[in-house]
């Protein structure tokens, strides 16, 4: 009995270490350019993984969980749209959505297989060091803020806030747990505003209001005041900051609605002087929402 424990135990553990390393894969600054796609670590992990649980004899035959199925029908649909471009182009859209299949059946077998609060562990220690890793880049490329331009890395901000909060609010009962992500979300505050990456930090925001109101009668007042509490501090610092870039990404993220002209865009073709792609994004989703 103690061994058959220690034996599946084993195997939760090898299960969540592997998902967790292909999660981690995809924010690996490294791809190669081909003439046709881009080809990141993520991809090879996944189709490597994908074909050993095929051929793989050890696995149980388990019948495909139905939420699978419902994909189908936008991928046919986004590939049959590729296909009106270019026959280039419906071949790599192609090759993408066989990607994306392989990583959801690897999802639906690994639901049940793994240990999640490893996996949790697994995926702070994993997104802490690529953070690490990222801001050092960028202090070795002789960048003191703005540590955003490392296409896949920089996701890893927005990741780990995420991540800290789901691992506060499912282990809350855990305090041997709890302490060390509180002394990150601490920590995380100031690097995702040396960062500049604006929606990490509306992230950040958003949860810890939602985090601190959570239990309370009067959420809606109480979130009200911290909000305004937040957005006057903020304000303030934005008054007095001297770095023009940290300016910039403060006064744009106080007033989210006044940036991004996509009309522009929809005359041109092109975006304005002065304004990126992101912005009209955001300016378009908030106009249509």
């Amino acid at each position: 009995m103690k061994e058959n424990l220690e034996k599946y135990s084993s195997q939760l553990d090898g299960y969540s270490l592997v998902f967790s390393l292909l999660i981690l894969s995809l924010l690996l600054p490294v791809r190669y350019l081909t003439p046709f796609f881009l080809i990141r670590p993520f991809d090879i992990l996944t189709a490597l993984i994908f074909l050993y649980w095929i051929f793989s004899k050890t696995h149980e035959r388990e019948k495909i969980v139905d939420g699978f199925f419902y994909l189908f029908p936008f991928f046919i649909f986004h590939i049959s749209s590729a296909l009106t471009l270019s026959g280039i182009n419906f071949i790599r859209e192609l090759l993408q959505i066989v990607l994306i299949l392989m990583f959801a059946f690897l999802v639906s077998k690994f639901n049940k297989k793994i240990d999640y609060k490893k996996t949790l562990n697994y995926l702070v220690v994993g997104f802490i060091a690529i953070m690490v890793y990222t801001i050092v880049w960028h202090f070795f490329q002789g960048y003191w803020v703005g540590w955003k331009r490392l296409a896949d890395p920089r996701l890893v901000y927005s990741l780990l806030t995420l991540l800290a909060f789901a691992y506060i609010t499912i282990f809350q009962k855990e305090e041997k747990s709890k302490f060390p992500i509180l002394i990150l979300l601490i920590l995380l505050l100031p690097i995702l505003v040396l960062s500049g990456e604006r929606k990490a930090l509306i992230i950040y925001f958003f949860l810890m209001l939602m985090h601190l109101s959570r239990g309370f009668a009067g959420f809606t007042l109480r979130a009200f005041f911290l909000v305004i509490i937040l957005y006057i501090i903020t304000h303030y610092i934005s008054a007095y900051i001297e770095n023009p870039y940290m300016k910039n990404k403060i006064d744009t993220a106080l007033n989210l609605m006044q940036t991004g002209d996509f009309n522009y865009v929809f005359e041109t073709g092109w975006i304005a002087a002065g304004d990126a792609y992101s912005s009209v994004q955001r300016a378009f989703a908030f106009e249509v929402s």
